[in-house]
């Protein structure tokens, strides 16, 4: 079972599939897994493209017009929830809705650090519950929206449209898309963040990615899954990448029976919480960045993503994260767009842990000069 603070629960709601338990969450995870089939992943594929492409060109813009470079934290926050939001809500949504929606998740996502999580007037966490449950009423609008959007087309063309095919339940529909949302919003940006940061350190290796992508993609036709498997270095960079710097700090559970870690026994009933990778992981030589060692020896790409002693960002088991490939595919496709158009110029950088292990990164981003 889960192993966070019962009012986690409280912000997400009592039917997201994070914080359910037993034949509930069985139920409620294969709903979800069947919102990011490969199948359906093929259709989120166009969106992620156009949104990466038409914030790197914003960007760029931005970073041609500045004299000093800037912060990128807010541009990459908001690329990553409006991307995370498209597959979820579906394109239509509006640019002022997803400022809206935006505001409303970062009030709502404060309550997960407030340190007294009381449900009163005049204390955080009760703005944070006010603005989880006008979040969870946007979600029951786009359910609206999308169905008759179905009923006219029958083509499902997000998360949203496929739970609904599913027969979700309204208040299982807003407590999941907003699941979704938090999921998949600041753990892309802070992913987003690293990827950036380790190509700008390491520059025979960015060369190389460009190489890649230049071979493969003339930068304007649609992205398919083909172009994704034919990036075995982009990809063992990105998987380095998230076995380097997780951005998940820990991961907790409760043990439903007594396990032997270490030598001690860990009684059944308590929370314990674990590290995913990072500076715990077993793979070999753990501190250097080495993005090969997921390579075999003719080149091809390992997905690494199940081996639970070298590489467990994305937790495992059943409670292993559900839209993995979601963001594979969303990460992967911002990098061929960024390497094959695109550069950024660095000012400064630090590492952070709090609340998610990533780089803050003072920069601005430029068209590319050499094509």
């Amino acid at each position: 079972d889960h192993g966070f603070p019962e009012y986690f629960q409280k912000i997400a709601g009592p039917k997201s599939v994070a914080f359910a338990n037993g034949p509930q969450h069985k139920r409620l995870r294969n709903m979800c897994l069947r919102s990011v089939s490969d199948k359906r992943l093929a259709v989120y594929l166009p969106i992620l493209q156009e949104l990466s492409a038409r914030h790197l060109a914003r960007w760029a813009e931005q970073g041609a017009a500045e004299a000093t470079p800037k912060d990128i934290h807010f541009q990459i926050k908001k690329f990553a929830f409006q991307s995370g939001q498209a597959a979820v809500l579906g394109p239509s949504v509006t640019e002022e809705e997803v400022n809206r929606l935006m505001h409303l998740f970062d009030l709502a996502i404060a309550g997960i650090k407030c340190a007294a999580p009381v449900n009163l007037p005049g204390f955080p966490f009760h703005s944070s519950m006010s603005a989880g449950r006008q979040l969870k009423k946007h979600c029951g609008t786009f359910a609206d929206r999308r169905r008759s959007a179905l009923q006219r087309s029958g083509m499902p063309t997000c998360m949203l449209d496929a739970l609904l095919l599913e027969g979700m339940s309204d208040a299982e529909l807003a407590d999941n898309c907003v699941t979704m949302m938090l999921a998949g919003h600041d753990t892309t940006a802070a992913s987003t963040h690293s990827i950036l940061y380790r190509l700008k350190q390491l520059p025979k290796l960015e060369t190389e990615l460009r190489m890649e992508v230049d071979k493969i993609w003339d930068g304007v036709s649609p992205i398919t899954r083909s172009h994704l498997e034919a990036m075995p270095r982009t990809s063992s960079f990105l998987q380095e990448v998230w076995r380097s710097a997780p951005p998940i700090s820990f991961i907790a559970r409760k043990l439903k029976e007594d396990v032997e870690a270490d030598g001690f026994v860990v009684p059944r009933g308590w929370n314990l919480a674990y590290f995913p990778a990072g500076d715990f992981s077993t793979a070999p030589n753990p501190k250097t960045f080495m993005p090969d060692r997921y390579l075999d020896a003719e080149g091809r790409f390992v997905d690494s993503t199940s081996d639970a002693t070298a590489f467990e960002v994305f937790g495992g088991g059943a409670r292993m994260c559900i839209g993995y490939k979601f963001a594979k595919d969303e990460l992967l496709v911002f990098l061929m767009c960024f390497l094959k158009g695109y550069d950024l110029e660095i000012k400064s950088s630090k590492p952070k842990s709090l609340p998610f292990r990533s780089y803050s990164i003072e920069g601005r981003f430029l068209k590319r000069t050499c094509l």
